[in-house]
């Protein structure tokens, strides 16, 4: 049987027709890359229009009035339109938020409007709950100030300083006043000048920054000063302490009377709770819990140190505080530890230090 192969020729191909042939595959790469970025579109909107459900449905959640969710939607749309949600769930993004828009007032040179927003972002944050930094946690702003803490200042050139107390805060000032009203009353401050502070944050450190004093108001008597976003901290401790958050079973064993700690790890415990370890060193810890304490007790627990292993100790109540939303915060002192306790708690101290030099390299498995 005898086969035939037919030869196709195609014809040869001009210039003409290579500019039409890639300009077809650039039409078709356009409309690829065009359908791409319309189904990406249409999933941001209806992600967008999801996270405005969300915002909606908080603001409810936490009974934010009209007006005050008129400001967020307003705040939102200009600051974060692509993610609005962000303006009320994270902390971080609030006050990012708030500071553009109180520089963006305070540039129009209207102070009346600038305080009334100070005052009614304050009350947006307190309702969304974040006004609270987590006990001994550090701060990053004069915003995270509480009501009756303590703080020692002074002109920035010079002259008689004196301790006062945080009488409140909002976004726009923080206000001081006399720890007792009518005494040592300073007469030769003046508004507009600079003043240098210094606070002991209790567990925490101490920090120092300078501000300016933006008026005296009479009736009652308060100093009303702008905010600092960078405080400078310098942590003074025996022992180094290093972030810790775990929930964990405390018990409550009595405290001996006359502070002779020996045996008290066979102490036989009288209750037990519940209690959240924000922070941890060599030397003790600060704990939150949702209770006051009974007097004249020690807390005894176990830290889950995960990869390095429990520690189990005993520690003495050195000082607590009424913190927000009722939870009292509690720092304490080691008085016992268990065999190898010690060790685990210096190794784990000793990593996390680790990991502060080396930031931003990657985080230890602790």
């Amino acid at each position: 049987m005898q086969h035939n192969a037919a030869i196709v020729l195609f014809p040869a191909a001009d210039s003409t027709t290579l500019i039409i042939v890639a300009l077809c595959f650039v039409l078709l790469f356009g409309v690829a890359i065009g359908a791409d970025r319309m189904r990406r579109w249409r999933e941001d909107q209806a992600r967008i229009k999801a996270e405005w459900q969300s915002v909606g449905a908080i603001a409810r959640d936490k009974s934010l009035s009209e007006s005050e969710l008129a400001l967020v939607k307003r705040l939102a749309e200009k600051w974060v339109p692509d993610h609005p949600v962000k303006l009320v769930t994270t902390r971080a993004v609030f006050s990012d938020t708030a500071v553009k828009e109180l520089a963006a007032t305070r540039a129009k040179g209207d102070a009346r409007a600038y305080r009334e927003l100070g005052v009614e972002l304050r009350d947006i944050r307190e309702r969304l709950g974040m006004d609270y930094v987590p006990y001994s946690k550090p701060i990053d702003s004069t915003r995270d100030l509480y009501e009756g803490q303590v703080v020692d200042l002074g002109p920035a050139s010079g002259g008689k300083g004196l301790a006062m107390r945080v009488a409140t805060v909002d976004e726009a000032f923080f206000y001081l006043a006399l720890v007792t009203p009518g005494k040592d009353e300073p007469v030769d401050w003046r508004e507009g000048t600079d003043f240098s502070f210094t606070m002991w944050r209790e567990d925490d450190a101490v920090y120092r920054w300078k501000t300016r004093l933006d008026r005296i108001e009479d009736k009652p008597a308060r100093w009303v000063f702008d905010h600092v976003h960078q405080l400078a901290r310098e942590q003074k401790r025996e022992h180094y302490r290093v972030r810790f958050d775990q929930t964990v079973d405390i018990e409550l064993v009595p405290a001996p009377m006359d502070e002779n700690f020996e045996g008290i790890e066979s102490a036989v415990p009288v209750a037990r709770i519940r209690g959240r370890v924000t922070n941890l060193s060599a030397g003790g810890f600060a704990v939150e819990v949702n209770q006051a304490l009974p007097s004249k007790v020690c807390l005894r627990l176990t830290l889950p140190l995960k990869r390095i292993g429990d520690a189990r100790g005993t520690a003495r109540v050195v000082s607590s505080s009424l913190l927000a939303g009722g939870r009292m915060g509690v720092r304490a002192e080691f008085v016992h530890l268990n065999e190898g306790a010690e060790d685990r708690i210096a190794k784990y101290v000793l990593e996390w230090q680790q990991y502060q030099i080396a930031r931003p390299a990657a985080k230890p498995a602790l």
